[in-house]
């Protein structure tokens, strides 16, 4: 499985934008529908961060019970 496969898989109320996609952001758990930004880098890694509280992406995988490697 993707990395960005795995991901999508574990958050909520995932939708489409863009080039990527757009969730709730787990690790702050605000009513901001599209805090967390994830998108595929050019070598296949997932690529995320929250831009509504700056949420790390180590922060958002250890919410969704995932690791850094997982990326």
């Amino acid at each position: 499985m993707r990395p960005i496969d795995l991901i999508l898989s574990k958050l909520p109320d995932v939708r489409r934008s863009g080039y990527g996609y757009r969730a709730p952001c787990p690790a702050h758990g605000g009513d901001n529908p599209t805090a967390v930004h994830l998108s595929e880098g050019e070598d296949g890694a997932a690529l995320l961060y929250c831009h509504s509280h700056g949420c790390t992406a180590g922060d958002i995988m250890r919410t969704i019970g995932l690791e850094e490697k997982d990326l």
